[in-house]
């Protein structure tokens, strides 16, 4: 039974492990290549319908912008007037025409942070909890007496439950944020063009700065896998293990790990959050 107890651990443990390589490889992952370029596909002829209706809303929202700003026919023949509302007509066209590249240029300027967070945390995460349990652990589970193994057994299936529901839960999570990036990049021509008229621009730049907020939240997610690999590495040596029962080590063990599983999932589910705190994006 002692040896069913680790088993159980060790699948629960594995099957984190693994899907953490399928997380990091969709946190950094190329929007036009992912699987194998099938949804940019759809995207690109998304966005390219959508400019045609983009073109059109800039003229209206430029439209707006103008009667709003100018009072009367006399400050149109102001130069720095006319000036003004050419260089946004302009970039508003410019917005929308490339908002492919556009958008693209963010997520690659985003995606380097997120590569550098990965590049330095990458052995954190699996020399971490992400394909076994320690040896002292091991060691534990072999030395509870059959009397008490019952217990442990258990607790055991409850541990690998509660990972493998929370493991489905972050891939899910990150799966929701990597389809939102393509729904802003089809939908950017239309969400950009109110950049032409005054009044509306801010609607365009509050996409601009969403589309922003869902890219860093792949920061947030990297960040918190590493500090739930670097906490795992820490239960090794915790207070657990001076006790005299070996049942306590084990279950003292399940314990952080649930924890900090369950405080993992928490920061990236709230990712969109803090990044909203901590740059009102």
């Amino acid at each position: 039974m002692n040896e069913l107890i680790r088993e159980i651990l060790l699948s629960g443990t594995k099957f984190w492990g693994t899907t953490t390589k399928y997380i990091w490889a969709m946190l950094t992952a190329n929007l036009s290549e992912w699987n194998n370029g099938v949804l940019w596909d759809v995207v690109i002829q998304i966005n390219a319908a959508l400019k045609d209706i983009a073109y059109g809303l800039i003229i209206v929202f430029f439209g707006i912008g103008l009667i709003k700003e100018t009072s009367s026919f006399a400050e149109l023949r102001n130069p720095g007037t006319i000036l003004k509302l050419f260089i946004r007509y302009i970039i508003a066209r410019m917005v929308v025409g490339f908002s492919i590249d556009f958008m693209n240029t963010i997520y690659k300027i985003v995606g380097g942070i997120v590569a550098k967070i990965h590049d330095t945390g990458f052995t954190e995460i699996y020399t971490g909890r992400g394909g076994g349990i320690p040896q002292a652990v091991t060691d534990a589970i072999y030395s509870i007496p059959w009397y008490a193994s019952i217990v442990g057994l258990i607790f055991s299936i409850i541990t690998f439950i509660v990972i493998v529901t929370l493991t489905v839960t972050v891939m899910l999570t990150v799966y929701s944020r990597f389809f939102k990036l393509y729904i802003y990049t089809a939908m950017a021509p239309v969400m950009l063009s109110p950049i032409a008229g005054e009044g509306t621009q801010n609607i365009g730049w509050q996409f601009v700065k969403g589309y922003i907020s869902v890219c860093l939240e792949a920061a947030v997610i990297g960040l918190a896998m590493i500090i739930y690999s670097k906490l795992s590495t820490v239960i090794t040596i915790s207070s657990w293990f001076n006790s005299g029962s070996m049942l306590t080590v084990v279950l003292g063990y399940m314990g952080e790990i649930v924890f900090h599983m369950l405080l993992m999932t928490g920061i990236i589910k709230g990712a969109s959050g803090i990044i909203k705190e901590m740059s009102s994006l």
